[in-house]
């Protein structure tokens, strides 16, 4: 006849597995005196435990143990949650720094226009990777253990003892199947949480052994007090709440925010960044179309209103009559300046997009001035026929100026292999580039440089 089945209460549970716990360390090296065990243990910050056995090692120090009972009705201290508010705050952190990086890697390998962009188009760019990245990131990791939270397992983190254990009554998990008892075993045997099962005819069967922390000394150790002594001892600290919820072990989110906090810092400059070169590169292009226009209009003949008629050259004091006809010079001026500041707005913007970065040492890429076009003038220090040569100049030169590169004669459709080292940007603007080269070529007391100091300026055809 098969003895009567018990019901697993919590309290049969944790009486039956201390008694295990017991026989096991029974054999254990120990020193002098008995083993001590006891239950309902509490210690400060809401750490619990149902079972406590403590005694002395070979060395006089003590050996400590714990354990978590949980039956039935309690098993949702064993089986995993999913931490939605720290997958939030990952994701979300994550999504704003890839973001920031994603910017950066765009402007670094010039992948679309981007400072051509608006500020308002970059903000909005800037909130659609953030959105893509949240759901890429809310959608990939919530399969990671991080993210499933076993309020047992997170306890037993802020416990300072020798060795751990969890007991579960044989109904707290309908099989071994189970994906909450197969990621509960996962987790005690990374943690070396000991796991063990007891079922309705009270044996107990160990899943998992547990492994010693390195617990460091005995003052580090958790002091636990009874749950009587534990509860005259909060209550005598006037005002002080203690935390018991089931979530009271959940980590916190203060790298989270604070990596927000420096990538939303760090995207406003960028965005700021982006905005004023769009401006100054939008003033550039006005300048020099109000340049073009004045210059222009200066240029435009008077026009003839008004033509005579034969019937005026009468001697005799006929009237002389006046007829009108349209005269479409001043419309033609005007085209002709609309198209003239169309194209140098063009220019100027082509011009500011090749050279908006600054020039970095060594020879240029011909794909930065292919298609430049014709009419083009820019200074130059001279011209070299080595690498080596026209690369010791660029260096030179940069002591005093800014923007000093090397075009090689090959990007000019040239077969004579020789460089040219310039400094500044091309323009079409001969009068302003002569001005220039006046300036550069000239000291701060207006008097003439020697020859080897001197710049030239050269006209450029480049297709």
């Amino acid at each position: 006849m098969e003895p009567p089945k018990v019901m697993l209460t919590e309290n049969i549970i944790k009486k039956e597995a201390m008694s295990f716990l017991k026989g096991y360390y029974k054999y254990k090296p120990r020193g002098e005196g008995n083993t001590i065990v006891k239950f309902d243990m509490r210690a400060e910050g809401g750490l619990i435990a149902d079972g406590y056995l403590e005694f002395k090692d070979l060395d006089g120090e003590t050996f400590a143990a714990t354990l978590e009972a949980t039956s039935e009705s309690k098993r949702s201290e064993v089986i995993y949650q999913l931490q939605k508010k720290l997958l939030y705050w990952d994701s979300g952190s994550l999504a704003i720094l890839f973001s920031v990086i994603s910017l950066i890697i765009f402007q670094r390998f010039e992948l679309f226009s981007y400072d051509q962009l608006r500020l308002s188009v970059g903000l909005l760019l800037s909130w659609v990777l953030i959105v893509f990245y949240f759901l890429l990131f809310r959608i990939g990791l919530q399969f990671l253990d991080r993210y499933r939270y076993i309020y047992a397992i997170e306890q037993f983190a802020k416990y300072n003892v020798d060795e751990k254990w969890i007991c579960i009554g044989s109904d707290v998990f309908p099989s071994g199947s189970d994906k909450y008892f197969k990621q509960l075993k996962k987790r005690c045997i990374a943690h070396g949480v000991g796991l063990l099962s007891i079922n309705h005819n009270l044996q107990v069967t160990p899943i998992a052994t547990a492994a010693k922390s390195d617990r460091g000394n005995n003052d580090a150790r958790t002091r636990f007090n009874h749950l009587d002594a534990w509860v005259n001892t909060m209550s005598s600290k006037v005002g002080m709440k203690t935390d018991l919820s089931m979530q009271r072990f959940a980590p916190k989110f203060y790298i989270q925010q604070t990596i927000i906090v420096f990538s939303i810092c760090f995207l406003c400059v960028l965005m700021v960044d982006k905005y004023e070169r769009f401006r100054h590169q939008s003033s550039d292009a006005e300048e020099i179309v109000n340049e073009v226009y004045d210059r222009n209009s200066n240029q435009i003949p008077e026009p003839e209103a008004y033509l005579v008629n034969e019937s005026a050259m009468n001697q005799f004091g006929k009237q002389i009559e006046y007829s009108t006809v349209k005269d479409d010079t001043l419309i033609n001026a005007y085209r002709n300046w609309q198209s003239s500041k169309l194209e140098a707005e063009k220019d100027s913007l082509k011009i500011n997009k090749a050279f908006d970065s600054k020039i970095k040492k060594g020879i240029d890429s011909c794909n930065k001035w292919k298609g430049l076009g014709k009419g083009y003038f820019i200074i130059i220090k001279g011209i070299y026929l080595s690498e080596r040569a026209a690369l010791d100049q660029q260096l030179f030169v940069s002591r005093d100026y800014d923007g000093v590169g090397i075009l090689p004669a090959y990007c000019l459709d040239s077969e004579t292999a020789h460089y040219y080292v310039y400094v500044g940007k091309p323009t079409k603007d001969a009068r302003s580039a002569e001005q220039l080269l006046n300036r550069m070529n000239h000291n701060e007391n207006h008097v003439l440089k020697p020859k080897e100091k001197r710049f030239s300026l050269i006209s450029l055809s480049i297709f």
